[in-house]
């Protein structure tokens, strides 16, 4: 991800297996100080978030929005025509 200063925030993961189960070993900055995290598959992205609070670093990210994101709205977009089920 892009950081307000237009910096690539991302760092490499290696991912390996470990007795049988797959392990991703997490670049130094993006460790966690807790023992578990819950994870969320959208797709082919993994999300990862502390499992005692999952959603206020989430919450506290779109701070992280310049002060233009979404100035211009948002536009809807044509209704679509479809068949009758």
């Amino acid at each position: 991800m892009w950081d307000r200063e237009g910096e690539l925030r991302m760092g490499l993961a290696k991912v390996f297996m470990n007795e049988g189960h797959q392990a991703i070993q997490l670049p130094e900055n993006c460790r966690f100080a807790v023992d578990e995290v819950v994870a969320n598959q959208i797709g082919n992205i993994v999300i990862l978030a502390p499992k005692t609070d999952p959603w206020s670093e989430m919450l506290n990210a779109l701070n992280m929005c310049t002060d233009d994101f979404l100035s211009g709205g948002i536009q809807d977009l044509p209704a679509q025509k479809r068949e009758c089920l």
